[in-house]
């Protein structure tokens, strides 16, 4: 569990990256490199570390980091104005 979390956390911190270097770089390379990760990102975490936390982590402590992450952005996407996925 520790190297799944290991790896979303650096793959947060690479996409933080190179989101502010698109502000400067947005050739279609930069963007379509960026398009890439993320999705390669969001299918690991749909598949393996979404899954791997909910069979590790108890119904208590989801529901705490659930409370927890509410109050740490107010852009986050508990605050997305779109709610698709309710």
């Amino acid at each position: 569990m520790g190297d799944y979390f290991q790896r979303v956390t650096e793959e947060h911190q690479q996409l933080r990256s190179i989101l502010r270097n698109l502000q400067e770089d947005k050739s279609i390379e930069s963007i379509t490199a960026f398009n890439e990760m993320l999705e390669q990102h969001i299918r690991f975490e749909e598949r393996v570390f979404f899954p791997a936390l909910q069979e590790h982590v108890t119904k208590e402590k989801m529901n705490a980091m659930g409370q927890a992450l509410g109050q740490i952005e107010k852009q986050s996407c508990l605050n997305y104005p779109v709610r698709f996925w309710e």
